[in-house]
């Protein structure tokens, strides 16, 4: 589905990704896993085009050419606090020219567990249920392929768990193609079928798993790859 080949990308003269190759299949939930500073955030943001690689190909199939199929949870919310969380996400339905956008908008709050509050200003919701709306954002296009960056951060083990069972039921039930970055080497052992290890901007492996693993397996590889 995605493929990054010899991707290069400089801050000045300092080299933040090197060589770095990345293969995501249809239907992956691939955990992406790296120490601070090396490379993670600024691979997201080469797939979703905020950077541009100086040297390298990004390869998108058919599916996924048209930017609205991919969303995005950044490791900001970018909700507006002073608007509800209904107006919040009706303003993304409206950038993305959505069809029956307020059966959507329902469904999602009630499936994130925010429908009661949905006319609240996002300005007094927890940290948790910010995440939840901005999860709910991520899905409002039906993407082919969601990338998410540190979504398991400020969940409670309850959102976690809710979290674990909606990416594993998108992904059995429509395919969906997920790339999770994350430092919760437990909770993406939960459901992963492949992991990347980033090191020094350069993916030094990729490995398919069969989940749930034991989290000291993934653990163990990424060790030996620091």
């Amino acid at each position: 589905m995605l493929k990054l080949e010899k991707i290069y990308f400089y801050l000045g003269k300092k080299c933040i990704l090197n060589d770095l190759n990345m293969n995501v299949e249809e239907g992956n939930i691939y955990g992406f896993l790296g120490a601070n500073g090396s490379g993670k955030t600024t691979t997201i943001r080469i797939i979703s085009e905020v950077f541009k690689p100086n040297i390298g190909k990004i390869i998108k199939n058919s599916k996924i050419q048209d930017k609205k199929k991919i969303g995005y949870l950044f490791h900001r919310d970018g909700l507006y606090e002073s608007l509800s969380a209904l107006d919040n996400l009706e303003l993304f339905a409206k950038l993305y020219n959505i069809n029956n956008k307020d059966q959507i908008i329902s469904q999602l709050l009630k499936e994130v567990k925010l429908f009661d509050v949905k006319n609240d200003k996002v300005s007094t919701f927890s940290q948790g249920m910010k995440k939840r709306l901005s999860l709910s954002r991520v899905f409002l296009n039906n993407p082919y392929l969601a990338v998410l960056d540190e979504p398991f951060s400020g969940l409670d083990i309850e959102a976690k768990e809710w979290l674990i069972n909606y990416i594993l039921d998108r992904n059995k039930t429509e395919n969906m193609t997920f790339i999770i970055s994350s430092h919760d080497i437990y909770e993406l052992s939960k459901i992963c079928t492949k992991i990347g290890i980033i090191s020094k901007g350069h993916i030094v492996k990729e490995q398919k798993i069969d989940y749930p693993i034991d989290p000291t397996y993934i653990e163990k590889l990424y060790k030996e790859c620091q």
